[in-house]
């Protein structure tokens, strides 16, 4: 059995969070939905970190096992093909078999506000407003 790590990046607005919750969308579901789609394997993905409802991710990884004969570097287009929207796998790779989590160096935040008047509209549910020092 294989450990595949993917690295993807998602639009959070369009989730209740990165980590499975029942009855809600999540990043988590989604990429499950895909793997399970391309494999028929339904398996549980170990994200590095999880996020909050509205929270974008950009290089967010996850790791997941798979008997698959899939080319490793074939998985990225493979669940791009197959996910939801607001999703996109940009690399995968074989990993050694422990998990993710316990390998993650660091996480970093970026928080954008805007100290004026009106909110540029191509920002409007991606930083704060502030209209006041």
């Amino acid at each position: 059995m294989r450990n595949i790590r993917i690295v993807f990046s998602f639009e959070g607005g369009r989730f209740f969070g990165s980590q499975f919750q029942p009855d809600k969308r999540t990043v988590q579901d989604e990429i499950e939905k895909a793997i399970r789609r391309i494999t028929g394997e339904k398996i549980r993905l170990k994200i590095a970190g999880r996020t909050d409802r509205g929270v974008h991710g950009l290089r967010q990884s996850a790791n997941f096992k798979t008997r698959s004969s899939i080319p490793t570097e074939r998985f990225a287009r493979a669940l791009n093909s197959r996910i939801g929207e607001g999703v996109r796998v940009l690399e995968a790779f074989n990993v050694r078999p422990d998990s993710i989590r316990s390998r993650t160096l660091k996480r970093e935040s970026i928080y954008t506000f805007f100290l004026t008047k009106r909110m540029p509209v191509i920002f409007l549910d991606k930083a704060l407003l502030v209209r006041e020092p």
